[in-house]
């Protein structure tokens, strides 16, 4: 059986802790299975193996969290290099969005026929005169872009039943309304 000043050297010497208040904690919680202490005079008595316990259990936390962090950032590195790559021109696959159906959507959803206008300005004429009669999305991961707009697969929030080019005309639509009611703010 080890004392408290004992056992804080080995959990100070395996990187566990280096704060008694912290380890009285844990021992009057009972994270040290077979820890005891009959009086305050006597002091905490500690088994080695409950303490190896405890010990194994905390570094295998501290690995695990670490492993997590490290997991997100790589993550995250390789979300950063895709959209820099897909802002490039780099895509694996493509998809034509017609106009015609993006309209036909439109007037389904939307009375005011200014949104017809936005969703052109927008997305369909981008820099022209005369709006193309289709735009290409490409994607890249789980990266789509539509003109200068990316979105993430998780945006999309897709369904097992419905079509990649149907969420992406809904967003069309939710972009272009946006626009819109940024356009008709501007003039008031």
């Amino acid at each position: 059986m080890l004392n408290l000043q004992e056992a804080l050297e080995l959990l100070k010497k395996n990187e566990i802790t280096s704060s008694a208040q912290v380890f009285r904690r844990w021992l009057r919680a009972g994270k040290i299975p077979g820890a005891y202490q009959n009086s305050m005079k006597e002091g905490w008595k500690i088994p080695e193996d409950g303490l190896q316990q405890l010990i194994v259990t905390r570094s295998n936390r501290t690995y695990e969290d670490g492993y997590e962090a490290g997991y997100a950032a790589g993550i995250a590195k390789l979300e950063e290099r895709e959209l820099a790559l897909l802002q490039r021109g780099f895509y694996e696959f493509s998809y034509m969005i017609q106009r015609k159906e993006v309209r036909e959507r439109a007037s389904s959803l939307f009375t005011k026929k200014d949104i017809l206008q936005v969703i052109d300005d927008v997305f369909f004429k981008e820099h022209r005169s005369n709006p193309r009669s289709s735009i290409e999305v490409v994607r890249l991961g789980d990266l789509y872009r539509i003109n200068n707009f990316v979105y993430r697969e998780n945006d999309l929030m897709l369904t097992d039943h419905e079509a990649i080019e149907d969420k992406l005309i809904d967003l069309i639509l939710q972009e272009s309304k946006e626009e819109m009611f940024r356009r008709k703010s501007e003039q008031s």
